[in-house]
C-alpha cells in the first residue's frame, strides 16, 4: 500500500505549507542519524587499526584474491572515482593494496589486497564487529531481515529516480 503524506507526519491539509511536518516521522531523518552514529562508532574503533572509513570500505570490498577495478570500488563504496583513486594511492603507499592494469582492458586499473592488506582487513573486521553487535543488540534477527529488505526496496526506488 503506498504511503500518503500523513504516513510521514504531514497532515493532508498542511501538506503544501509543510506546517505539520513531524521530523521524527520522516524516515530519512532516522536513516541519516543512524548512519551518522554508525560512522562515528566505526571511525572510533577503526582508529585502533590506524584505518579510516574509506580504507575500511576498500578492504571490505576487496575480499579474497579477486582484484576489483577502481571504478567498481568507487561505485560500491559510494565515493567519487577521483577520490577513490587517491584512497587507493594512499593504501598502495601504505602497502595494503597493489594495482595493475586489467587483463581484459589496459585502460582499467584494478586493485587487490597485499598480505599486509589481508591482515588489516582481518583486524578491521574484528573491530567493526564490535559496532554491529552493539548496534543490533536486542534487535531480533527477523527485524534485521525486514530492515534490510525495506532499505533495499527504498534504494531501488531512489535509484530509478536518479538513473539517466
Amino acid at each position: 500500500m503506498p504511503h500518503t503524506p500523513s504516513s510521514f507526519g504531514l497532515a493532508p491539509e498542511a501538506e503544501e505549507a509543510n506546517s505539520a511536518f513531524a521530523l521524527e516521522r520522516w524516515p530519512f531523518y532516522w536513516i541519516t542519524r543512524t548512519n551518522s552514529m554508525y560512522l562515528n562508532a566505526l571511525e572510533k574503533v577503526l582508529k585502533k587499526s590506524n584505518l579510516d572509513i574509506p580504507e575500511w570500505r576498500v578492504l571490505m570490498l576487496l575480499n579474497g584474491e579477486q582484484a576489483r577495478s577502481i571504478s567498481y570500488l568507487a561505485t560500491e563504496a559510494v565515493i567519487k572515482l577521483s577520490t577513490m583513486t587517491r584512497i587507493i594511492g594512499r593504501m598502495e603507499k601504505d602497502g595494503l593494496v597493489e594495482t595493475r592494469q586489467a587483463q581484459f582492458d589496459a585502460r582499467v586499473t584494478e586493485a587487490y589486497l597485499t598480505k599486509k592488506g589481508f591482515g588489516a582487513r582481518h583486524l578491521a573486521w574484528a573491530h567493526a564487529i564490535e559496532v554491529i553487535e552493539s548496534a543490533f543488540e536486542n534487535v531480533a534477527d527477523e527485524d534485521v531481515d525486514h530492515l534490510m529488505a525495506t532499505l533495499s526496496k527504498v534504494f531501488d526506488n531512489l535509484q530509478k529516480m536518479t538513473s539517466p
